[in-house]
Order: C-alpha cells, then sequence, then structure tokens
C-alpha cells in the first residue's frame, strides 16, 4: 500500500505537470506573435534606423549590399520559422510493429517498446511530449516558441532558423557598431529606436551564440537533446553513440543532402529517412568517398549491433 507521502508525491507530480501543459498551451501561441512583432521591428529599424546614419560611414554601394544580405537573412529567418512552426515533426503511425521488428535484422529479435502514456508503438529515438500529448519521432524538445515539438521532420528548420536569427543579430551589431558608438553617450531620445534593435540584437547574438551552438554541435554527433543527457555514459566512456554515422552523413539524415551548404538554402525537399526505422539508412556513400574513416558510416553488423543495444 503506498503511503501518504507517496500519495502526496504523485498528487503534486500531475498537478505540476497539468499546470506546465496548461501554461504551455497558452504562451504558444502569444510567443509566435511577440516573435512575429519582434522581426517586424528589426526590419523595420534596419530600414528606417540604421540605413539613414550608416550611409554617412559606410557609402552607397556598401549600404546597398548590406541591405540585400538583410533582406536574405530576413527571407531566410521567416521562411524556416514558419515551416518550423507548421510542419508535423512526426508522428507515430497507428500500424508500425512489423516496421519496428524489421528495424534489426538479427539472430535475436528485440522487444518491441511501447508508450506508457499514449500506449502506442513506441519506436526508436520517439518520446511522448506531455504537451502535445503524443509521441513524437526523434523528438529534440518541446518548444514554446513555435508552438511545437521539434522532432524528425522539421528539425532541419528549427535548426536553420537558430542560424539565420544568431547570424543576422550578428550582422546588424556589427554594421551599426560605429553609429552605436556616436549615439551612446548622448541623452536624447533621438536614436532610441536605433538602441533597442541594437541592443536587442547584441544580447540575441551571445544567446545564439551558445544555444544555437550546442544544437548544431549535437546535431553533427548524431544526437537530439533528450539523447545528449542520456548518451551521457558512453560520451564519459569515448565511446560513439549508437546514432552517430559520421557528421557528414548525420547532416543527410537531417537535411537529405551531405553538403553542408545546399543544407543552408530554404528546402522543403523529401527526408531520406522515415523517422522509425533507424537500422538501415539510405545513405549517401558517393559523398563521403575519399573522407577519413571516422566520416564513413559503420559496416552493417557494427550498426546493427549498436542499434541492438538500444532496443528495451
Amino acid at each position: 500500500m503506498p503511503t501518504l507521502l507517496q500519495l502526496a508525491a504523485t498528487v503534486a507530480t500531475i498537478v505540476c505537470r497539468g499546470v506546465v501543459k496548461f501554461f504551455m498551451f497558452l504562451t504558444g501561441p502569444v510567443l509566435i506573435l511577440v516573435f512575429a512583432a519582434l522581426l517586424g521591428v528589426c526590419v523595420y529599424g534596419y530600414f528606417f534606423e540604421f540605413i539613414p546614419p550608416l550611409l554617412p560611414i559606410y557609402g552607397i554601394v556598401p549600404v546597398v549590399i548590406f541591405s540585400i544580405i538583410a533582406i536574405l537573412l530576413s527571407f531566410n529567418i521567416a521562411f524556416n520559422y514558419y515551416y518550423c512552426v507548421k510542419t508535423d515533426p512526426g508522428q507515430v503511425p497507428p500500424k508500425i510493429e512489423s516496421a519496428i521488428r524489421k528495424a534489426v535484422d538479427g539472430e535475436q529479435e528485440p522487444r518491441v517498446r511501447h508508450c506508457g502514456q499514449c500506449k502506442n508503438v513506441k519506436p526508436l529515438r520517439a518520446h511522448h511530449c506531455s504537451v502535445c500529448n503524443r509521441c513524437v519521432l526523434k523528438m529534440d524538445h518541446h518548444c514554446p516558441w513555435v508552438n511545437n515539438c521539434v522532432g524528425h521532420r522539421n528539425h532541419r528548420f528549427f535548426l536553420l532558423f537558430l542560424f539565420y536569427l544568431g547570424l543576422g543579430c550578428l550582422f546588424l551589431t556589427v554594421i551599426g557598431f560605429p553609429h552605436f558608438l556616436t549615439i551612446s553617450g548622448q541623452k536624447q531620445a533621438e536614436g532610441s529606436m536605433f538602441m533597442f534593435v541594437y541592443i536587442l540584437c547584441c544580447m540575441l547574438a551571445l544567446v545564439l551564440a551558445g544555444f544555437g551552438g550546442v544544437h548544431w554541435y549535437i546535431l553533427f554527433r548524431g544526437e537530439t537533446m533528450l539523447e545528449l543527457w542520456g548518451n551521457r555514459v558512453k560520451r564519459a566512456k569515448k565511446k560513439k553513440t549508437p546514432f552517430d554515422f559520421g557528421w557528414r552523413n548525420n547532416l543527410y539524415v537531417v537535411f537529405g543532402t551531405t553538403s553542408l551548404w545546399v543544407a543552408l538554402l530554404p528546402r522543403t525537399a523529401e527526408l531520406p529517412m522515415d523517422g522509425i526505422d533507424w537500422s538501415a539508412p539510405v545513405l549517401s556513400y558517393e559523398s563521403v568517398a575519399g573522407t577519413d574513416a571516422d566520416s564513413r558510416i559503420d559496416s552493417d553488423a557494427n550498426l546493427k549491433e549498436r542499434i541492438t543495444i538500444q532496443v528495451v
């Protein structure tokens, strides 16, 4: 029989989860509007607050080039943010038990996992999101800023969103620095809009350098944020994580290309993996020809062994 303390702890856990879920449910749409407003303010600030004082500093030709760069960065930020919000991160199909059992083509048949929350079959790398109330394929985390989970199908849009947002903030920080020095000692409110946009971009550039850097780092390691914590023991023992196929092939799994330059383009192409079967990824062998051994995909035998360890 559970004790009174155990019952109280269980009730407190349920209440806390309900409060967090309700809070995330309410704040998601609000944060989308907040981000859209901040992006609009920054775009307005560049064209109406940055350009006039920067013209005498840099000249007409550099400012035109800056404006083209600003437009491209704004487009990529908006494009990837939109698709990160609208793209389903990957829902577990109702009948996939046979597909799960084919994930390891070995002598020992793996046990099929089931989610304790939604009772559905739970593929490798899938996790249950308490906010979305479902299992998400290759779940990274639930992001309130996009009111969506970041998972298998929208992971690339989230990474590119962080990259271009950080790059855009750094861009405005660098080109606006001369004028910032000029007006930083003034007390009048003439440059207040410029100062707001400039300081906002400075802070976001610093935050995104760390936050975005971690996300891109774990991409090249073939991990998600949830797996980053779960694989800490393997990293401590300097062992390769189960889904690390080499940085080029890790890029291919998320973006559908082994070229970093192509990955940075705004694309909505189909992904090579289905988010369910991780035992035989369709990777581009020609793209990694001539690279060192660490950059190539492991042999089928080693891959099956690593995947088998993960099936519980």
